[in-house]
């Protein structure tokens, strides 16, 4: 199996120097919601757009990992 650097590149190195989560496990544990070239292809095509919400698109994309407790 591919690890997330791999599969989706840009996105995967954005999210990982953005910030957006506390944790940088967060993201290699979400589940993408559609394919990997899907995801990519709207990333590349919305991400410099003006008021490209990185946090919103990776929500809208990948669903959070379950909340052990």
């Amino acid at each position: 199996m591919q690890s997330y650097d791999t599969i989706f590149g840009e996105l995967f190195l954005a999210v990982q120097t953005s910030g957006i989560f506390e944790d940088s496990k967060t993201f290699v544990d979400m589940k993408p919601r559609f394919a990997a070239e899907v995801i990519l292809e709207q990333f590349n095509s919305k991400s410099n757009e003006a008021g490209f919400d990185l946090k919103s698109f990776v929500l809208e994309h990948f669903e959070m990992p379950e909340q052990s407790s």
